[in-house]
């Protein structure tokens, strides 16, 4: 039973939520079917891309870790 789906209320979150699972289980899938070096194909959709930024790696830090550095503790 997928728990994310439960979490919510709201039918349309739910169906994007579902989406995303049905996405995520796709990739492990897909790694059944992979090249000798171990890459897949993977479509990623747009809605997941980090396309507005001038460092992306830092955007997506910032949006899983907010606040990241100012509360690490050196």
């Amino acid at each position: 039973m997928n728990m994310c789906l439960s979490a919510s209320t709201d039918h349309a979150e739910k169906a994007e939520i579902r989406k995303f699972a049905e996405w995520i289980l796709l990739i492990g899938d897909e790694i059944g079917s992979s090249n000798e070096g171990g890459e897949i194909g993977l479509i990623i959709p747009n809605e997941l891309l980090i396309k507005d930024s001038p460092d992306p790696l830092r955007s997506l830090v910032d949006f899983i870790y907010p606040n990241f550095l100012e509360n690490m503790k050196i």
